[in-house]
């Protein structure tokens, strides 16, 4: 049986844009819609893990071949 592996980061394009867009509609929140900072807060703090990803440069990946199925994550 061929392996197959692979393996992304979390260092990329797409999250950063994510983040940028996330962070931007909370801020068009607060102020164009006057939204309440604690609920725009708890809002931003769903996004920490993703900011850690890009931050980090965490590495996640999967082979399987022969012996199974192994996958790492941070």
């Amino acid at each position: 049986m061929t392996p197959y592996a692979y393996e992304t980061t979390g260092r990329n394009r797409a999250t950063l844009l994510a983040l940028l867009g996330v962070w931007g509609a909370i801020l068009g929140a607060i102020l164009l819609l006057d939204a309440a900072l604690w609920l725009m807060a708890l809002m931003m703090l769903f996004t920490l893990p993703a900011l850690y990803d890009l931050v980090a440069g965490r590495k996640a990946g999967v082979r399987i071949d022969g012996d199974g199925l192994h996958w790492h994550a941070g």
